[in-house]
């Protein structure tokens, strides 16, 4: 990854604080990246990993996936997650 790559996650992380913003992904192909602990060294994951818990990324994704299975593989599935940072959130209660 670039030193622009680094500059947009910071950006985000910026504009995270401020604003709601909305980040899409496919639901099978982002539970298979969590699920595989050879990635926990990518950008990726440390960015998902700065608004909360990777367990519970993979917690949440695992609910969605049993929500929508169907029986025939017709479509791919994608999640929209809302991501905003609140700026006093007590990092270990994780509430304002």
């Amino acid at each position: 990854m670039g030193k622009e790559f680094l500059e947009d996650l910071w950006y985000l992380w910026c504009v995270s604080l401020l604003h709601n913003y909305p980040i899409i992904f496919p639901t099978t192909k982002m539970s298979s990246f969590l699920n595989l602990s050879r990635n926990k060294n990518l950008l990726l994951w440390e960015f998902l990993s700065w608004y909360q818990l990777v367990s519970l990324w993979k917690k949440e994704l695992e609910q969605e996936l049993e929500r929508i299975k169907l029986p025939e593989k017709k479509y791919e599935y994608v999640t929209v997650a809302i991501i905003h940072r609140p700026y006093f959130k007590n990092p270990n209660t994780r509430m304002l």
